[in-house]
């Protein structure tokens, strides 16, 4: 995500768009790309790389990264992807070990700060 975020930094530049995916070359520059380009996209750079993404994986990315900052709710990143159903985005989540043990131990350091 770090490295896509950087990429749309210095090829946006000044350019003003609410989408993830622009033409940044060809047509019309900042209209959103068509699902069959970004889906080209993502094949050309599985070949070139011989990592396997598709699009919607940064979906689910995003809505991990918003639930590991402790500062979005479930219901909030619910909403942030559209979803009517806080179930459906629980599916989107791919917590690991590492991050429940982090919010046990703040979760364990906020009660004995509302103990003493």
């Amino acid at each position: 995500m770090a490295l896509y975020t950087r990429y749309l930094l210095e090829e946006y530049g000044e350019m003003d768009s609410d989408y993830v995916f622009v033409n940044l070359w060809d047509g019309r520059i900042g209209a959103p790309m068509t699902y069959a380009t970004v889906g080209a996209f993502f094949q050309r750079l599985q070949r070139r790389t011989g990592i396997y993404a598709r699009p919607h994986m940064l979906r689910h990315t995003h809505a991990t990264e918003l639930i590991r900052t402790g500062k979005w709710d479930l219901a909030y990143v619910a909403e942030r992807l559209g979803h009517t159903n806080v179930g459906t985005t629980g599916i989107y989540l791919h917590l690991q070990n590492a991050d429940m043990k982090a919010a046990l131990q703040d979760y364990a350091a906020r009660r004995q700060g509302k103990s003493r």
